[in-house]
């Protein structure tokens, strides 16, 4: 990684703008500075925070008069463990030039892409012995680099994490805007790309869920919602859904139209759509076994619905 390159990432961890591997380098880097040393002239630090700073102050203020137009919150900007002020920035970026050498002499941690294809299911067990099992049409990045560092992250789908206890090692999911952090336990997260909510489920032991800050800590039989949109959360009840999929069983739960039509691309490979905007906010509970044909689940879909089905161009359309 070039110094340049390295300048940027400091800027897009600070305004929130980074991902969640990058902010785990980042935070790697930052409590590094306890036993590393920092070897940086006075005029070299002076330059490269004076640099970094001008370029960032306009992206801020920009970011905050945009919002205030809009009448919303700006965007906050991520601090470093400790820092509780954003001027305390400047220090940290005047430091990237022992960011340089940390990120030169500190191995990038290494990931295996796994993924599932429609209607599969598969269980992978990781190195330290704790087993994954990957829900249909998963994504999933598994870090292998030797390390001891267990960090996972899921861009798209639903996964069963049975972890082994590892104190020194804690367990670390990276979905979207939250991070799960657990030391040994069982719990499903659900995070395909194409739905509203964001869900962790936990089905033995305790796992502290976070954002920007601890959202929260979750026990057996308890699950949060976290809203993509809005960044609120609920805590409730464990949901059937959250597992019954192990069991080969395709549940939809009170689902809008789109996540209907997630799943059922999937689980069955078909394409569902419709022209009715009164479907299109409708909501779906049903249940469906996997090992059926696609005809067949969704033809149960529809009877359960009362509403007709037209094949066309590859796709399925519902209506009334």
């Amino acid at each position: 990684m070039k110094n340049t390159e390295i300048r940027k990432l400091l800027e897009r961890y600070l305004l929130g703008r980074s991902s969640s591997i990058d902010n785990t380098r980042v935070d790697h880097w930052y409590r590094s500075f306890d036993s590393r040393p920092v070897d940086l002239s006075p005029e070299e630090t002076e330059a490269t925070g004076k640099e970094i700073w001008a370029k960032i102050v306009p992206m801020i203020t920009g970011e905050r008069a945009t919002a205030e137009r809009a009448g919303a919150e700006p965007s906050k900007i991520r601090r470093l463990p400790g820092w509780t002020r954003v001027a305390a920035a400047v220090v940290l970026l005047a430091a990237a030039g022992s960011a340089y050498l940390w990120f030169h002499t500190t191995p990038t941690p290494q990931y295996a892409t796994i993924t599932t294809g429609i209607g599969e299911s598969k269980k992978i067990t990781l190195e330290d012995g704790s087993v994954l099992t990957l829900d249909a049409g998963t994504t999933i990045r598994v870090q292998n680099d030797g390390s001891g560092d267990r960090n996972v992250e899921l861009a798209d789908g639903r996964v069963f994490f049975d972890v082994v206890k590892d104190d020194a090692h804690p367990f670390v999911v990276h979905s979207g805007d939250l991070t799960t952090t657990v030391l040994g336990t069982s719990f499903a997260i659900s995070a395909y790309a194409g739905f509203h909510d964001l869900n962790v489920g936990v089905v033995t032991g305790r796992v502290k869920v976070a954002g920007t800050g601890t959202i929260a800590v979750l026990s057996k039989n308890e699950e949060l919602t976290y809203d993509r949109a809005t960044r609120m959360y609920r805590t409730i009840p464990l949901e059937e859904s959250m597992t019954a999929w192990q069991d080969g069983r395709v549940l939809f739960n009170d689902i809008s139209f789109a996540e209907m039509a997630v799943l059922m691309q999937k689980n069955f490979g078909v394409v569902v759509t419709t022209t009715q905007d009164a479907l299109r906010h409708t909501k779906y509970t049903t249940e469906l076994l996997r090992s059926m044909k696609a005809d067949e689940a969704i033809q149960v879909l529809a009877a359960i619905h009362h509403l007709k089905i037209k094949k066309q161009d590859n796709k399925i359309f519902l209506y009334q």
